[in-house]
């Protein structure tokens, strides 16, 4: 079978051979075919992709043959007035994956490194096609970063934010979801990075310092980062543990009450030991006491009368 990809460089083979087309004007015109699903007259091709030639329409046929040759006759219908591509036999485009909404093909711009000299209009429809199709995938992406936004997934969300980031690197929102994403899984140095970068990218290429709301994320991410570290100095046994191992218990959880109720039994029980030895000795003491006033002043008569 036929498997042709035309976004990024172009990769044409059949039943996993590769086949590799002579020259720019045979990828262009199978390219120009296989888009516009439509017949088109040698007219209209000889305008859109020969301008300089002596004999262009001599050019047309033999750009044809080449392209008979390498994907074979049956995928290309010619007659002396139209030629169209033969879409009966079977064929894969990873442009009719990529609208069927498989992001994964978009592998670059269309036809990426293609540049036809003389073609002035093909030039143009080439440039066309291309923003189209990035657009296409932009939104794509955007729509996924949300869903994975909504779905808590940050790994997706870094992911789909680098994507975006390779299309458009001043898209200064782009930048917070990615630093945000970052921070979630607590990469807190990489977000910051990722800030430093947005920064640099900005004062370079506009002249602009970050949005007041880029500068405050940061800034939450810095003091975030601060109290995970401090947390984690913290434990017990000088253990320390990267931020996204830790689990910390809230404030009020019940691990934590636990923890400190056993703490203060521990250290009320040595208390209650020591009262009642005190108390012990106090009472010890009283009775020693008497005994020995009983001695000091005998009992009189009157107090062995019984009324």
């Amino acid at each position: 079978m036929l498997r042709i990809s035309l976004l990024g460089p172009p990769v044409i083979g059949i039943d996993d051979e590769r086949r590799d087309l002579p020259g720019y004007r045979p990828m262009a015109l199978l390219a120009y075919l296989l888009l516009t699903e439509k017949a088109h007259s040698r007219e209209h091709l000889v305008d859109l992709l020969f301008e300089r030639p002596d004999d262009p329409r001599a050019a047309l046929r033999w750009t044809l043959t080449k392209l008979r040759k390498e994907l074979g006759s049956d995928y290309i219908n010619a007659d002396r007035k139209t030629v169209a591509f033969n879409f009966d036999h079977d064929c894969w485009l990873d442009v009719h994956a990529f609208e069927g909404g498989d992001l994964d093909r978009y592998r670059g711009e269309l036809l990426e490194g293609l540049q036809v000299r003389d073609a002035r209009g093909f030039e143009y429809w080439l440039l066309v096609q291309r923003e189209s199709y990035k657009a296409k995938y932009q939104e794509g992406l955007e729509t996924h970063l949300e869903m994975e936004k909504k779905a808590g997934n940050a790994a997706a969300v870094e992911e789909t934010a680098v994507k975006l980031l390779a299309l458009d690197n001043l898209r200064e929102d782009w930048h917070r979801e990615l630093m945000g994403a970052f921070a979630q899984q607590g990469k807190f140095e990489a977000a910051l990075a990722q800030y430093d970068l947005c920064r640099n990218i900005l004062r370079e290429e506009l002249n602009l310092e970050p949005d007041p709301e880029t500068i405050d994320l940061a800034e939450a991410i810095r003091v975030e980062q601060t109290a995970v570290y401090k947390a984690v100095a913290a434990r017990p046994n000088g253990s320390f543990l990267s931020p996204t191992t830790v689990d910390y218990p809230a404030e009020d959880s019940p691990s934590l009450h636990e923890e400190r109720a056993s703490s203060e039994i521990k250290e009320e029980r040595p208390r209650s030991t020591k009262k009642l030895l005190l108390g012990a000795v106090i009472i010890l003491g009283l009775l020693f006491l008497a005994a020995g006033l009983r001695a000091f002043f005998p009992a009189s008569p009157a107090d062995d009368q019984v009324e």
